[in-house]
């Protein structure tokens, strides 16, 4: 959560350890009122990302039954399918999957089965298996799904096949009682915050150092080249970075650089990072060119693509897959821009909730995720976007801005739902059209306040910070305390002491502001707004402080980079 300075709150004991630590003194002051810092309990605990902040698996609810229970039908050669999902934390859930069974039997050869978004979505189907269970299945374990589908697993067990459920989702009603559940939230692990991919991890971790040692080649060396999923999927699926996510993650990224997985050593590291100038792969080429490459495919077709994309060995079969994304990406890119600029499109905007609603009357429901997340950014709520699915029910994906939780508005209009599933921070749901207008006047009746799990997220910056402090070793030091995303956002500096050298709009329709700073000694520093263009007039007429977070820009060689996030009020104080 962001809040303005005059009203965040700073820890004296964390700002005097982190100035004692060296850390210049914008950087103290966002630790000191970091919820991240303040989370993990101590500074040295934020700073050190250790080992002994990740838990046993075998505290997980249900592990040590499903871990014998795999055992078992590996030792006796049973069919065993790995049962997916199709966004990029339940492809990289199935991966973990995938080369964890692999790992741990040299004569397993899962099978794996994704359910189709236009064809059932998400959740598991009985009616899906029948093929799979004729060729032999008898073990079917699922990789960020299946706590919710209790019917489905039911009508599994009477056919003679056991489930196991490795997720984190949040089911809307019954759940699953099935061979094993293995979930973050069902018992008393200590974390809850585990994205698909991390209980998938989790699950891998178990049975191999159940099979084999935990200080096994096999053991160590899976772990190893599997915690690279585990920082994608984490990333995608907005999960929280603090605990044992941001340690899985914060390991992940920088084993991502010394990857043997051959879609990143072979592929996406040549294509994404300029290696020459020392980039490297962190939180933002998940979020903003992996993910929605990967999640490109079952937008427009299916999941298929992605999965073989990600586990694909041959170099040819990797080149193959990975530019076939890239030309589904491209066509998202472009059916999603006729989408949202369709004269059909109907936008319904709750002005005393944190809620709008967008009836795309459309059957484009695989970009109903993108239009919900660029609308819930654009008006600061929680987001629902419905369109037709073949069934002839509406489909809508849900997203939502900090402080406002999507599960609980929809348990609150549960009633009109034909189903509803996910987290507080993405969900889908269903419901018949003529249902709409009740939906519509049911949101109205819910007061705001029962969408609130935190504080609501509040437009400010953490830290002045003068134009001659930034330098190479200043963001250097400043991105080492990340991964940052949700539950530990990245610092964002107010900068008052500057002149204006130049302001100008860029990019398409020329939305963008392009800018450069000029401090006190001649420093400059430049500066991208994205969406920013209508500041320029302001800039350019008076001289207001602004505010943004920085970094690496690496096009052309590697430069420090203001992201320009807004004016900055200036009766904030330091």
């Amino acid at each position: 959560m962001r809040v303005p300075l005059s009203q965040a709150p700073i820890s004296e004991p964390i700002y005097q350890e982190a100035a004692s630590l060296g850390y210049a003194e914008p950087i103290c002051t966002w630790l000191a009122r970091s919820s991240g810092a303040g989370r993990e309990g101590s500074l040295a605990g934020f700073l050190q990302k250790s080992s002994q902040g990740l838990h046993d698996p075998f505290l997980l609810p249900d592990m040590e039954i499903a871990v014998k229970r795999v055992a078992r039908a590996l030792k006796n050669q049973e069919q065993i399918l790995i049962h997916g999902d199709f966004d990029v934390d339940g492809l990289s859930a199935s991966s973990v999957l995938y080369w964890g069974l692999r790992k741990a039997c040299r004569h397993a050869r899962p099978r794996v089965f994704l359910p189709h978004r236009f064809m059932g979505g998400h959740g598991i189907h009985a009616a899906n298996l029948q093929e799979e269970i004729q060729k032999g299945v008898s073990l079917v374990i699922t990789a960020d799904c299946g706590l919710g589908s209790a019917e489905a697993i039911r009508e599994l067990q009477t056919q003679g096949v056991d489930v196991i459920i490795t997720d984190h989702h949040l089911p809307e009603g019954e759940i699953a009682e099935a061979c094993a559940v293995v979930h973050p939230r069902s018992g008393s692990y200590p974390f809850e915050g585990l994205a698909g991919v991390g209980v998938a991890y989790k699950f891998v971790e178990a049975l191999l150092s159940f099979l084999h040692g935990q200080d096994s080649e096999i053991c160590v060396s899976t772990l190893q080249n599997c915690i690279d999923y585990v920082a994608m999927g984490t990333i995608a699926d907005v999960m929280p970075l603090y605990g044992e996510n941001r340690i899985l993650v914060s390991r992940g990224l920088e084993h991502m650089m010394q990857s043997r997985l051959p879609f990143l050593k072979d592929f996406w590291m040549r294509r994404i990072l300029k290696l020459e100038l020392g980039e490297s792969f962190d939180e933002d080429h998940i979020g903003y060119f992996m993910a929605p490459r990967l999640n490109s495919a079952s937008r427009l077709e299916s999941a298929w693509p992605a999965f073989r994309f990600l586990t694909a060995i041959k170099l040819e079969d990797v080149t193959g897959y990975g530019e076939k994304l890239e030309t589904l990406n491209q066509e998202r890119s472009k059916r999603l821009k006729n989408l949202k600029g369709s004269e059909n499109l109907e936008i319904i905007d709750f002005a005393d909730l944190p809620v709008v609603l967008i009836h795309t009357h459309s059957d484009e429901i695989g970009l109903l995720g993108l239009v919900a997340s660029q609308f819930a950014e654009e008006y600061g709520k929680c987001a629902l976007a419905f369109g037709m699915n073949p069934e002839g029910l509406l489909s809508g994906s849900a997203r939502t801005r900090s402080g406002y939780s999507l599960k609980l508005l929809l348990e609150e209009v549960g009633e009109i739902l034909e189903g509803f599933g996910g987290h507080h921070q993405a969900a889908g749901l269903r419901l018949h059209p003529e249902a709409f207008s009740d939906l519509v006047e049911a949101i109205r009746q819910v007061p705001a306040r029962r969408y609130s799990f935190g504080e609501t997220e509040i437009k400010g910056f953490d830290a002045w910070v003068g134009l001659h402090q930034i330098d190479q070793n200043f963001v250097e030091s400043m991105l080492s305390l990340g991964p940052f995303g949700e539950g530990n956002p990245r610092p964002v500096f107010g900068i008052r002491d500057y002149t204006l050298i130049r302001a100008r709009r860029v990019g398409r329709e020329n939305r963008d502001l392009s800018l450069t700073l000029k401090g006190p000694g001649g420093c400059q520093l430049n500066g991208i707004g994205f969406g920013l263009a209508d500041m320029q007039p302001e800039m350019e007429s008076r001289k207001t402080p602004v505010y943004g977070t920085l970094g690496f820009n690496y096009f052309g060689g590697r430069r420090i980079q203001l992201q320009l996030m807004g004016f900055a009020r200036l009766d904030e104080t330091a």
